[in-house]
């Protein structure tokens, strides 16, 4: 089976990774303006529309933005993609009771065991986590 030919959304994801892994994005949730923006906890301007544009946020940022939204609407595709990039996997396992966990290691087979899900399945959920990120953070 032939691999895919390397992309954009590749670097992104990747990036997206390297910056959890750097505890930037440990505190996203609720502390940035980005996620009191998500909670609806930024406090308005008297009257007038505050705008917001996603732009001015860091790519990472806004790909963690997007996994929390995805995890909003299906847990399971929002694992599958931390589990795959390695990014805040260990959110998924507390959350999954999983214990002994080598991302190194992990290979998909692996790791859709872990998720108790088919390859098949694991698969069109990454496939599914990435088209999502694409049209929300690249588009």
């Amino acid at each position: 089976m032939a691999r895919r030919a390397r992309s954009r959304l590749d670097d992104v994801l990747d990036a997206w990774a390297c910056w959890l892994a750097q505890g930037e994005g440990a505190q996203l949730i609720g502390s940035s303006q980005l996620g009191r923006l998500m909670d609806g906890a930024l406090p308005g301007s008297g009257g007038s529309a505050d705008v917001v544009c996603m732009a001015a946020f860091p790519i990472e940022e806004r790909v963690e933005a997007a996994v929390i939204g995805i995890a909003r609407e299906d847990l399971l595709t929002a694992d599958v993609l931390r589990l795959e990039y390695n990014a805040a996997f260990e959110r998924v396992c507390d959350r999954r009771g999983i214990a002994r966990y080598e991302p190194s290691r992990a290979e998909q087979v692996h790791k859709a065991l872990l998720l108790d899900v088919s390859v098949r399945t694991y698969k069109r959920r990454l496939a599914s986590a990435r088209e999502l990120i694409e049209q929300r953070v690249l588009a």
